[in-house]
């Protein structure tokens, strides 16, 4: 009922599978920017705090560099 195929058709298959796959790769790879939201305000800088909130930054800097926060079952 079935002839059998010649030899190039299995190439032929082979090279149009793995165009479909790369194709479908390519449109599902790409990372598209409106996944990230915009930073709705920008980062305060020192020069912006108050002096009361200074000292509480210099302070919690140096428990996080004298590793403070690495405590068990504390939390800053």
């Amino acid at each position: 009922m079935f002839a059998p195929l010649p030899s190039w058709t299995t190439l032929a298959q082979a090279v149009m599978l793995f165009a479909l796959s790369f194709v479908f790769t390519a449109w599902l790879v790409p990372l598209r920017l409106d996944l990230f939201e915009a930073p709705s305000r920008p980062a305060v800088s020192v020069s912006e705090l108050s002096p009361a909130e200074r000292i509480e930054l210099e302070r919690l800097k140096r428990a996080v560099a004298d590793g403070v926060c690495l405590e068990a079952e504390l939390s800053l």
